[in-house]
């Protein structure tokens, strides 16, 4: 650390006015750079490829690609060994890390640095196919990642498979408002980097594509994964170059890491182990496996030779289990006001399944509370007319379901919604926001809708309880459809993640068994397996940014919900289902949620079963939308849901 502050201090100095001392900051930044340390099983050797000397870190004997690493430091400081930071993210993934020496301003400007690495991917492209070629770089390394690919696109080269940018410096100019409002807040100053961009430059204007590739064109541009911190001076550079490269019909996912300041993955924080995580999701999605690896096994259900179902939970759990209980038996005024305090949405990754599985089942279930409900009320009058009735009943089965109708007065319905709440199989409630929000906006918009609950999969309930209570939901509306106020061909049914497996099984079950179908059906953000396809390069990109859920999460969830049942009963893991029959569809994927590995491929299967089908992806969005009332994204989700109900589905395939 104290190499660290020397170096910062000197850089302070610059900022006072003294004189510049580079050849110091540069054996300062050499001194950081050596205490980078080799982890065992990676080999590190020193190469030129193309006359140009590199850094190459192999942690195998057969690598599936290659990683082009282009280190920071202003286009002034930094070595090629630096490429030791993205160890061990990209050869955990079985990649080489190729680290470039290029040569430094201002003893050499524009385009040595450019002619450098240029030379070492031209070079690379001679024995590394481009779908297992990365690049990528941090600050200054970033944007002359993105000056190499700019030139090699107007050279007819190959583009690799993706672009990884770490807080990249694509504006020389500083023109972004960050550089403003940032100042002060970051380790950067402008008057250091105005310096330093004018030793690169060499006379050019600051703001000249082939300098600063902000400006150039992003046509045919590669995905692409950005990471910055909200306090880095470059902030506007990262959120700029997503809306260009996006703009230009390509793909890139943006993501800001809240109070990081420039270059945050250099220090011992928590958000350094996170962004390494992601960076090693984002290269081993987006380099294919070697043929003879290929297992074809994508839609393969986990063997039944499983345990039957989640470990124990830790007992801290149990202990929060015990405090929920506690609350539970608070007077309900008391009750509604705790549980109103400390409601909230989860945006941080869950806690291991088991652990949630242990609190909930120790709790008895996990209650909602109610006030949201009143603000809603407040904040909407127009909801305020909608008419609700709790339907109960034990006579064919169990029965808990709220109906809601349109207020008083409305035009005849085209159409009612069956909806079905999500919660893992575990939570969830009639008074759950996924359960009441979109039900009582379908109402209000001339849409009836009978939400239902279901038994949760805790205390030894599992497949088929929840899935025959949504079942009769279903068929006690067929028979009341007259009390809905539509016909029974106008009954659709629906529902969010884990309700949008039970929908979906229960798809299968009444398609089967000769049961009426509903018009249509609705899956938003469904979890229809147990173990999730492979995300395509594109979706590896969103997921980065994403870490709510795992695959391990969704595998203990699934087999909560599944018992001893096989996974390969199509009740029980509908996206495994043959389809053939199934009513029109729309799939609402969130582009950042793990389960649009569930929902993608199903709406492949979907149509290549010639169902009807209409998939939206929701490109910002993570998990549940429809649980999060007055968000953007969630309000989206509704309109678009009024508009499949309001004749949307007679479109599909027309």
């Amino acid at each position: 650390m104290r190499v660290a502050a020397a170096l910062l201090s000197e850089r302070a100095r610059r900022r006072e006015g003294h004189p510049v001392d580079l050849a110091r900051e540069r054996r300062l930044n050499s001194g950081l750079t050596d205490r980078l340390r080799v982890p065992p099983g990676v080999a590190m050797s020193h190469e030129e490829i193309a006359g140009v000397p590199v850094v190459r870190l192999s942690a195998s004997a057969r690598p599936r690609g290659t990683v082009l690493f282009l280190h920071g430091g202003a286009y002034a400081l930094g070595s090629a060994e630096e490429a030791l930071t993205w160890v061990p993210a990209c050869t955990d993934a079985g990649a080489d890390i190729v680290g470039v020496e290029y040569r430094l301003a201002p003893e050499h400007p524009f385009p040595a640095a450019v002619d450098d690495a240029m030379a070492v991917y031209r070079e690379l492209l001679g024995s590394v196919p481009a779908d297992r070629l990365v690049v990528g770089g941090n600050s200054a390394g970033g944007g002359l990642a993105l000056l190499v690919l700019q030139r090699a696109r107007e050279e007819g080269l190959a583009m690799p498979a993706a672009v990884i940018l770490g807080f990249p410096w694509a504006d020389l100019s500083l023109s972004g408002q960050s550089a403003r409002t940032n100042l002060g807040r970051d380790m950067l100053t402008g008057s250091e980097l105005d310096e330093e961009a004018g030793w690169f430059a060499d006379g050019r204007d600051l703001q000249d594509p082939a300098v600063s590739p902000l400006f150039g064109s992003f046509d045919g541009f590669p995905p692409t994964w950005i990471t910055v911190g909200s306090r880095d001076l470059l902030l506007d550079d990262s959120r700029r170059l997503a809306t260009a490269i996006t703009s230009a019909g390509g793909e890139c996912v943006l993501q800001e890491w809240p109070g990081a300041v420039h270059a945050f993955t250099a220090f011992p924080l928590p958000e350094r182990r996170r962004y390494r995580q992601k960076m090693f999701a984002v290269v081993d999605a987006v380099l294919p496996p070697h043929a003879d690896d290929q297992t074809g096994a994508t839609m393969t259900p986990t063997p039944d030779t499983r345990t039957p179902g989640p470990e124990r939970g830790r007992a801290r759990f149990a202990a929060l289990g015990h405090t929920v209980r506690l609350i539970k038996s608070l007077p309900t005024p008391v009750r509604e006001r705790v549980l109103d305090a400390i409601s909230g949405g989860v945006s941080s990754a869950l806690p291991p399944f088991p652990d949630v599985l242990r609190l909930v089942e120790t709790a008895g279930g996990i209650p909602d509370g109610t006030l949201w409900q009143e603000r809603l009320l407040a904040e909407r009058p127009h909801l305020r007319g909608v008419r609700q009735r709790e339907i109960e009943g034990d006579d064919d089965g169990r029965l808990r379901a709220r109906l809601y109708l349109p207020p008083r007065g409305a035009g005849a319905a085209r159409a009612a919604l069956v909806w079905v709440h999500g919660g893992a199989f575990v939570i969830g409630s009639l008074d759950q926001k996924e359960a009441h929000w979109p039900a009582v906006e379908l109402a209000a918009a001339g849409i009836p809708v009978l939400s239902v609950d279901y038994r949760m999969c805790i205390d030894g309930v599992h497949f088929p309880a929840p899935q025959d209570d949504v079942l009769t939901a279903w068929r006690w509306a067929v028979a009341h459809a007259d009390e809905i106020g539509v016909q029974p061909a106008q009954l659709h049914l629906g529902g969010g993640s884990a309700g949008g497996c039970l929908v979906a099984g229960a798809t299968v079950r009444l398609r089967d068994e000769g049961g009426t179908l509903p018009a249509s059906l609705h899956l938003a953000y469904p979890v229809l397996e147990g173990t999730l396809a492979p995300p395509s390069p594109s979706a590896a990109l969103a997921l980065a940014s994403a870490d709510l859920l795992s695959d391990e999460w969704i595998t203990d969830m699934f087999r909560a919900w599944s018992g001893p049942a096989p996974w390969s009963d199509p009740r029980v893991s509908p996206g495994l289902a043959d389809l053939t029959g199934f009513p029109p569809t729309y799939l609402l994927t969130c582009g950042r949620d793990l389960l649009r590995r569930s929902s993608e491929p199903f709406a492949q299967r979907l149509r290549g079963a010639g169902v009807p089908t209409r998939h939206v992806l929701l490109d910002a969005s993570e998990h549940a939308p429809l649980d999060r009332p007055g968000t953007a994204d969630g309000e989206d989700a509704v309109r678009r849901l009024v508009a499949w109900l309001d004749g949307g589905f007679e479109q599909v395939g027309a």
